[in-house]
C-alpha cells in the first residue's frame, strides 16, 4: 500500500484522503487531527471535527537528552 502512495503526486495523494481522518503537523508547537473535507491549489485545507493538539515544549528537550 505504501508503494502505491509513493507513485502518486502530492495533490492526488491529498485528494484520495478527502473524507478520511488526517493528522496535520503545523510549524511551531501545534498539531491538528480532523476529517479532510477539501483543499485548494495552495493546499489550504478544510477540516471537520478538528482536535487541536499542543506539543509540550518541556518534554522535547528531555526526550533529546534521553536519546543522546
Amino acid at each position: 500500500m505504501i508503494r502505491n502512495f509513493l507513485a502518486l503526486g502530492e495533490a492526488e495523494l491529498i485528494d484520495r484522503c478527502i473524507g478520511s481522518k488526517i493528522w496535520v503537523i503545523m510549524k511551531g508547537d501545534k498539531e491538528l487531527v480532523g476529517t479532510l473535507r477539501g483543499f485548494d491549489v495552495y493546499v489550504n485545507m478544510v477540516l471537520e471535527d478538528v482536535t487541536e493538539l499542543y506539543i509540550s515544549q518541556i518534554l522535547l528537550p528531555l526526550a533529546l537528552c534521553c536519546c543522546t
